[in-house]
């Protein structure tokens, strides 16, 4: 199941984040590396959703 919905992700590792704007559905976001225009998802790390088996072991 999980493959399927992260076939089309791109991921930005070890990318500072700048500077985010919503505009007209499309989040611009700029970053240490290049600008990037496109919907966003943001993880930081933590149990944040434990129902996809985060733990709080680190």
């Amino acid at each position: 199941m999980f493959q399927k919905l992260l076939s089309n992700s791109k991921y930005y590792l070890n990318t500072e984040v700048v500077d985010v704007e919503y505009q007209t559905d499309i989040f611009h976001i700029a970053t240490s590396n290049k600008p990037i225009k496109q919907k966003l998802i943001v993880a930081s790390g933590g149990l944040s959703y434990a129902t996809l088996g985060a733990s709080d072991i680190g």
